[in-house]
C-alpha cells in the first residue's frame, strides 16, 4: 500500500532559528562549523494531547489529567515532568469518570497541574545533513527517514487520513537551535 504525507496546515507552526542566548537575523543558516550535535523528529497525535489536572507526586503511577479518555490502553505518551524533564511511558488503563490514567513506571519527579500528557508514535527519529548549507537551494537540508513499520502509519485510522503533528528539533552545540512544527496527514492509498 502506497503512504503519502500531505501537509495540511502550519497554523501551529513555530520557527526559532538563533545562536543560543543571542538574537540573530530572521533565515540564519542552520549550519555549525563545529558539527550538529543533533537533528530529529517525533511524531505526535494532536488528538490525544492532554495536562495534569493536579500536582502528581514522585511515584505516582495513577494520574489525574484532563479528557482521560482521549488515551487509549497501550498508548506510549510523553510527561513534562516537574523542572521541564520528558518521561516517556505506556497507558495502562483509563478510568474516564474519574479523570484518570494509570501509566506502567512511576513517575522520577513528579508532575505539576498544567504539565502537558501526549501520544508519541515512536522514538525520536535521527536526521542528517545533505548538501552545503544555502538559503538559496534546495539541494541542502536534513533529512530523515519514516519508515512503513513506523507506528503511525500501522495505526487504522490511517487509511481515511490521520492527523499528525511532526516536530523537528535541531540542536548545534555552542551555536544554533532551531524548532519546527508540521501538521500533516498521513494518507494511506488501497493501490500496491
Amino acid at each position: 500500500m502506497a503512504r503519502q504525507f500531505i501537509q495540511r496546515y502550519q497554523v501551529h507552526q513555530v520557527r526559532a532559528i538563533a545562536p543560543k542566548n543571542t538574537d540573530v537575523e530572521p533565515n540564519t543558516v542552520l549550519n555549525d562549523l563545529a558539527g550538529v550535535i543533533s537533528c530529529k523528529f517525533k511524531v505526535y497525535d494532536p488528538s490525544r494531547d492532554e495536562v495534569i489536572s493536579a500536582d502528581e507526586a514522585a511515584g505516582q503511577t495513577e494520574l489525574s489529567v484532563t479528557n482521560a479518555g482521549v488515551f487509549q490502553e497501550n498508548d506510549m505518551v510523553e510527561i513534562t515532568q516537574t523542572g521541564g524533564s520528558i518521561y516517556y511511558v505506556q497507558v495502562l488503563s483509563i478510568d474516564s469518570v474519574a479523570g484518570t490514567i494509570t501509566i506502567n513506571s512511576a513517575l522520577d519527579l513528579g508532575a505539576n497541574a498544567g504539565a502537558r500528557v501526549r501520544k508519541v508514535f515512536g522514538a525520536s527519529i535521527s536526521m542528517t545533513e545533505y548538501g552545503t548549507a544555502d538559503l538559496d537551494t534546495r539541494n541542502w537540508g536534513y533529512k530523515g527517514s519514516l519508515l512503513g513499520n513506523y507506528v503511525a502509519h500501522l495505526d487504522a485510522r490511517a487509511k481515511t487520513g490521520l492527523d499528525i503533528d511532526v516536530e523537528i528539533n535541531f540542536d548545534g552545540g555552542t551555536s544554533l537551535e532551531a524548532f519546527d512544527v508540521i501538521c500533516a496527514t498521513i494518507k494511506q492509498d488501497e493501490c500496491d
